[in-house]
């Protein structure tokens, strides 16, 4: 038998150590942010003294740099919370397919990854992941790119404005509580019991299904060396009726689940009416 995603495998297999690493993560950014309110009352003091008091630059990096690492450490928390639910989905798949997927399919797409996992406020929070995206890509981590017809200066205000907002920090905190909930029940809730399948094929290929767990019904195919007609991806019908084939469940579920092909150095959309499109996300950075 080959090695599949499962829940008693370590590391990065192990839902729960992805929730280990965003616990640790979300803690450090609520501490950095109250650490940084502190400092900036007492800034707020000094400079209300008479005389006021100079900050000294180095003083002044560091209290503008708190927020932004806050809100980066707070990105990554909820990017740890999503990707221990995204475990869930790949069990019974390929270690190598998740470990690629990881990278090539999702990235630091938050949004993507918050739909896959079907947390329910993907659609409404939408604005909120793509905040914490950028924050991840951009915001959090790097000097601002000048955009020709705007000041840079208003530029500057606006991000600072974005990093330093109380409210929103507040709101992206309720989002990962919210998010880490959900992905803590996935196949763990008993009145949504998880329906798992895998079988193996003869040539190296196999078949993952699973549905039920609050997850929406998901088939993963992949087929071995002899599998293959001139090394093209198989036709959508023949996978159909493998499928089909393995066990009774996946034809009612067919129609409905996600579909994906494991292939050998990307994962593709598995579709009636066009050939598989490769699935694509930001990427690792």
């Amino acid at each position: 038998m080959q090695p599949i995603v499962a829940v008693k495998h370590p590391g990065m297999f192990d839902p729960a150590e992805w929730l280990k690493e965003g616990d640790g993560l979300f803690a450090s950014a609520r501490e950095l942010r109250a650490l940084w309110q502190v400092r900036r009352r007492a800034l707020k003091r000094r400079l209300r003294a008479q005389p006021p008091v100079r900050m000294a630059p180095r003083e002044w990096q560091r209290l503008e740099g708190m927020p932004r690492a806050s809100l980066l450490l707070l990105g990554y928390a909820v990017e740890m919370y999503l990707k221990s639910g995204l475990t869930a989905v790949y069990r019974g798949c390929r270690p190598a397919m998740f470990e690629r997927d990881l990278r090539r399919v999702y990235g630091h797409d938050l949004g993507k990854i918050a739909h896959e996992i079907d947390y329910p406020g993907a659609r409404a929070q939408r604005s909120d992941f793509r905040a914490l995206r950028q924050a991840v890509l951009f915001d959090a981590r790097y000097p601002i790119a000048p955009v020709a017809g705007q000041s840079f200066h208003d530029q500057v205000n606006r991000r600072t404005a974005r990093m330093w907002d109380r409210r929103g920090f507040a709101r992206l905190c309720r989002l990962a509580r919210e998010v880490r909930a959900h992905a803590s029940r996935i196949d763990r809730d008993p009145d949504t019991p998880a329906s798992l399948y895998r079988a193996d094929f003869d040539d190296g290929g196999y078949l993952a299904f699973r549905s039920g767990g609050g997850l929406s019904p998901r088939i993963t195919l992949r087929l071995g060396p002899t599998g293959h007609e001139g090394g093209d991806s198989p036709a959508y019908e023949r996978l159909r009726r493998l499928a089909c084939d393995a066990h009774p469940q996946i034809a009612a579920h067919w129609d409905r689940a996600a579909k994906r092909y494991d292939g050998d150095d990307k994962t593709v959309a598995i579709g009636r009416h066009e050939d598989p499109a490769p699935q694509s996300g930001d990427g690792e950075s």
